[in-house]
């Protein structure tokens, strides 16, 4: 099987042996960054800031938390963000080791999720992304993920600036388990789940992962209205309580290629066009066996590159995307360097597309 990289995405080139250079060293362990490094543009440039939040601690395996890292080299050579674009490094929200869990460690623990410390790392990356976002000097702030638990802290910082923010969630799944729907009992299948605020999220109802994400209700962060404020796109492999939960709430959801059109469509008839956009891009959206082969919870089919692009595009072109997110890629979740070079070539080009200017 040959992997399609990003070269084949309209307006965006670049080589697989790029990208294999800049990777070369993608695994080693970073310490954390905490001054800002600033990749220089035009003057006249819009500003991304990027907040790395480097953990797996939401599901059980190593490399994710790597991402972050991975990203920035891509950042650093111009691969990240397209022309026009100040690229602001704020740093990592929490020091790699505070959420970071190795394979042996989630095995001695019968890979259980160590609620209280996946709490403290999200709270750390909500509190940078409020500051990022209230500074009011960045057009768009950037996420760096580690799993899509991250998306708790993210969307808690982005509702703190914005409570009427919109989520676009860009997912093969939906994230909304609680630990008595969910098969596995991997955190960030519940990111959305734990940003509703709801009692009951854990098999014990008074428990509440031991009140680990109390910090939500005290920290003014809203409880976000799946209902009114999530729109799914892409996702297609949902469990049963899942999709109990979406049919009755009525949530907006668009997967298939007509569906997309009708997304696409529909940002132009928003009943709230003023509200900014928070997206929270999983590349597991990506269909795994061409495009994505590089994430830890494949799901069959899925979106094209050039599909997902048009998806980012149009959400760029409302001018109204203030935040995002981007998680899941696991560059030792796939075997050769092929796989390697075109899962992070194709993540770049997302990110190009949802960068580029209204």
């Amino acid at each position: 099987m040959r992997f399609l990289a990003a070269s084949v995405v309209r307006g965006f080139v670049l080589p697989l042996l790029v990208v294999l250079a800049l990777l070369e060293s993608a695994h080693a362990a970073k310490e954390t960054r905490r001054n800002a490094v600033h990749v220089a543009r035009a003057s006249s440039a819009r500003s991304v800031a990027l907040v790395g939040a480097p953990t797996n601690l939401g599901q059980r395996r190593v490399g994710v938390e790597s991402a972050p890292e991975t990203l920035r080299r891509l950042a650093r050579d111009g691969a990240l963000a397209p022309p026009g674009w100040d690229v602001h490094d704020l740093g990592d929200a929490f020091a790699r080791e505070d959420g970071f869990r190795s394979a042996a460690d989630a095995a001695a623990d019968g890979g259980a999720t160590p609620f209280a410390a996946a709490s403290a790392a999200h709270r750390k990356l909500a509190d940078a992304v409020t500051r990022a976002l209230g500074a009011g000097r960045h057009d768009v702030v950037l996420a760096l993920g580690g799993d899509h638990s991250v998306s708790i802290g993210s969307i808690a910082g982005v509702l703190r600036d914005a409570p009427s923010a919109r989520i676009v969630w860009i997912d093969a799944h939906a994230d909304v388990n609680t630990e008595r729907t969910s098969p596995s009992g991997n955190l960030h299948g519940m990111a959305l789940a734990v940003s509703r605020q709801r009692r009951g999220l854990s098999r014990d109802d008074s428990n509440d992962f031991g009140g680990a994400y109390d910090w939500l209700r005290t920290t003014r962060a809203p409880p976000l209205d799946l209902a009114k404020r999530v729109t799914y796109v892409g996702s297609r492999e949902l469990d049963p309580g899942e999709e109990t939960l979406l049919n009755a709430l009525n949530v907006s959801r668009f997967t298939g290629v007509d569906d997309l059109r009708a997304f696409t469509a529909s940002l132009a008839s928003d009943d709230d066009p003023g509200s900014p956009i928070h997206a929270s891009l999983d590349v597991d959206v990506l269909d795994p066996s061409a495009f994505m082969p590089c994430v830890g919870t494949r799901a069959r089919g899925g979106l094209t590159t050039e599909q997902c692009v048009d998806v980012l595009r149009a959400l760029a072109a409302t001018g109204r995307v203030r935040s995002a997110d981007v998680v899941e890629l696991n560059l030792e979740a796939c075997e050769t360097d092929e796989e390697r070079a075109a899962s992070a070539a194709n993540a770049a080009a997302l990110l190009n597309a949802l960068l580029k200017s209204p």
